[in-house]
């Protein structure tokens, strides 16, 4: 069994080598002047077990074209099985997008998929080969217990799509849950209609997998401070973190922000990281 390192996110690779007392393989990555991507491995796979971790975030098309074409070097090289760790899906928010993702991956030869907290469970379906979608309910769970004992928060899904995932955490906890209804208008501004929940002189806690421009968290805090929440905190999958989010954070209702380290991001000390090695390692360990 070997496990092999792409470019997105070595800190995270080894840590999950470390899990699995493995050694991390990394391959020779090199950019033309033209921008095409070149990649060499030199460790001998055939007949091996191969785990290829990749993130697919910024710069996601350089990130994936170098996970399609490491994939199908392994394959060359006769490798018994190649599974593609993918700790953030990108493109997952578009169902034609991810559909063709899916495609490229497994023409390229992958045999099976481990990832984290897909945005959508529809893109599982557009898959032929075996799909480990895992999810973050008991890491963020305990933590949120750690933290709070037995006052716990709310739990605030910040839209429709997020509300299955924010009843499993509120269950969990065994706490209360609260829903947003938001709209996202002509201008691709949000606007937060409705606050479904009594959360008045309680303190939230909003829960999503993507924080990207963060437009949703700061209007989702500002509609729970109207509607008399005490604090908002925000508990977030996938920091994708585009250019200026992280202003727009600052100078939100949000106090705190808590996030994994699925993406490889530079943060102040300020943003709380969980980490996913371990949720990952054991997945590899229960082929």
């Amino acid at each position: 069994m070997k496990l092999i390192a792409g470019s997105s996110h070595h800190h995270l690779a080894e840590k999950v080598a470390d899990k699995l007392l493995f050694p991390l393989d990394k391959p020779n990555v090199k950019y033309f002047k033209d921008c095409e991507i070149s990649v060499q491995i030199d460790t001998s796979v055939a007949g091996e077990d191969v785990y290829i971790l990749q993130s697919l975030s910024y710069p996601i098309n350089d990130h994936l074209v170098e996970l399609l074409i490491l994939i199908n070097n392994l394959k060359q090289k006769n490798a018994k099985r190649v599974t593609a760790i993918l700790p953030y899906f990108g493109y997952g928010r578009s169902s034609s997008s991810s559909a063709l993702v899916v495609k490229l991956l497994e023409s390229a030869g992958v045999d099976q998929i481990i990832t984290i907290g897909l945005h959508s469970p529809e893109i599982e379906t557009f898959f032929k080969i075996p799909i480990k979608n895992l999810g973050v309910t008991q890491l963020f769970g305990r933590d949120i217990k750690n933290r709070y004992k037995s006052k716990l928060p709310i739990i605030v899904s910040p839209d429709k799509g997020g509300e299955k995932r924010a009843r499993a955490l509120a269950d969990f906890l065994q706490t209360d849950c609260a829903f947003l209804h938001k709209e996202r208008l002509i201008d691709d501004s949000i606007k937060i209609t409705k606050v479904i929940g009594d959360i008045r002189g309680r303190g939230c806690i909003i829960v999503d997998d993507i924080v990207d421009s963060a437009a949703t968290l700061v209007c989702a805090a500002a509609a729970l401070k109207e509607a008399g929440a005490t604090f908002i905190e925000a508990y977030v999958i996938h920091a994708v973190l585009s250019k200026g989010s992280i202003q727009k954070l600052e100078q939100s209702d949000v106090s705190f922000l808590t996030i994994t380290d699925t993406i490889n991001q530079q943060l102040s000390e300020e943003t709380r990281i969980l980490e996913v090695a371990e949720i990952l390692a054991e997945a590899i360990n229960s082929k």
